[in-house]
């Protein structure tokens, strides 16, 4: 702009929106220096608290450093999660915002399905909103890439999908909303795990709009890829969203983290001894085997061996958290099939759906690709795959 020259009504928006986004990050910063001192010993007199509870307490303005049940707290947040379906509810700081273009790749529905549109909706995103950590349309699911690489424990996170809880994982508050959808696919290791438990609690209304904690001996062998699809399916469960404490698990997966800014921040909350629990419940993991949940209903679980010699129409593998485990042990499976002698039956379409892009390139690179691709697998684009063929009218 030359000396003189008249600021238009379009520059003088980015300069007040670049204005308010730098503030808001100095504002953060202060809130976040206002925050209570992580301690390793308890103070004297102070209630037992949960994992959930003492992340809320240390991100509370109040600076208190306790909560209880029905407290009334307003609290610091340290990242906003959205998906190009729901990016127009308001602005966060531009540098903590997380945005996925996770829902243009599978189609269910040709006619009714605009996928460029999903696609420009995220690129006006970046730009309204200036974003400084953006990797397009289908490099991953909305929690995948950021439960990997950003998110540490003692953070709390608001998303705008229910499966924003999947990120508990990583030992910090991941609490999300909007209309949950029902887990109809047949998966291996943590969602067996998940589906065991929602066979445990029938219905149960314990859980519902709760936070539930993670702990016990037995989860120290639940690898983080496991927690994280766990995690995914509290949301169906009707929970708040759901917690691992974190370990050695966590610490270790985060390390392999190749920036320091998303790694250097973490606080490894623990429950306390006498921590107040609504109720607890001691899932024996043992009896985890290959279980599926019959449509529509997620408590309906069986194992999968009751239902063989069922006739399908077709196959799929991905789902809002699909992990690399996930996708490295079906393909595995599958390899071995054919091994045997094993072949697909003509009739039906097979899709797999991986959960983000760095993960396709990894099955590339251990020469996983193949037991997808030779029985006639179409590779899908990394993302929430079918979920948002049962969405029609996104009001962008």
């Amino acid at each position: 702009m030359t000396e003189g020259a008249m600021v238009t009504r379009e520059e003088e928006g980015e300069i007040s929106f670049l204005l308010s986004a730098s503030l808001e990050a100095l504002n953060s910063a202060d809130r976040a220096k206002t925050r209570p001192p992580a301690v390793s010993i308890r103070p004297p007199g102070r209630r037992g608290m949960t994992v959930g509870e003492k992340i809320l307490a240390h991100h509370a303005l109040d600076g208190r450093g306790l909560v209880a049940p029905r407290d009334l707290i307003w609290i610091d947040v340290d990242w906003a999660l959205a998906s190009q379906v729901s990016w127009k509810t308001g602005h966060f700081r531009n540098d903590r915002l997380w945005l996925a273009g996770d829902r243009v790749g599978i189609r269910r529905d040709q006619r009714r399905w605009d996928a460029q549109s999903l696609i420009d909706a995220c690129e006006r995103a970046k730009q309204v909103f200036k974003m400084t950590d953006y990797q397009g349309a289908n490099y991953t699911t909305l929690y995948t890439e950021f439960y990997h690489q950003r998110a540490q424990p003692g953070m709390i996170v608001l998303g705008s999908d229910p499966h924003t809880c999947s990120s508990g994982t990583m030992g910090y508050l991941s609490i999300g909303s909007g209309p949950a959808d029902v887990t109809t696919n047949l998966a291996v290791t943590g969602r067996d795990t998940m589906l065991y438990i929602a066979q445990q609690l029938q219905h149960k209304p314990v859980v519902v709009d709760r936070i539930v904690e993670f702990t016990g001996p037995g989860s120290r062998s639940i690898t983080c890829d496991e927690r994280f699809t766990i995690h995914n399916v509290t949301a169906e469960l009707g929970a708040i969203t759901g917690i691992f404490v974190p370990d050695e698990n966590t610490h270790k997966l985060i390390q392999k983290r190749s920036r320091a800014q998303h790694k250097q921040s973490s606080l490894y909350f623990r429950p306390d001894d006498d921590a107040q629990y609504v109720a607890t419940y001691e899932i024996d993991l043992g009896h985890v085997r290959s279980f599926m949940a019959i449509h529509l209903n997620v408590y309906d679980v069986v194992t999968v061996s009751r239902e063989v010699g069922i006739c399908l129409n077709g196959g799929f593998i991905g789902s809002c958290a699909t992990t690399e485990e996930d996708l490295t042990l079906a393909a595995l499976v599958l390899a071995r099939g054919l091994e045997c002698g094993l072949r697909p039956i003509p009739m039906g379409r097979r899709v797999m759906a991986p959960g983000s892009l760095p993960i396709l390139h990894r099955l590339h690179e251990y020469e996983l690709i193949n037991p997808y691709s030779d029985p006639g697998f179409e590779i899908g684009a990394p993302g929430c795959s079918y979920r948002a063929g049962n969405v029609h009218g996104f009001g962008l």
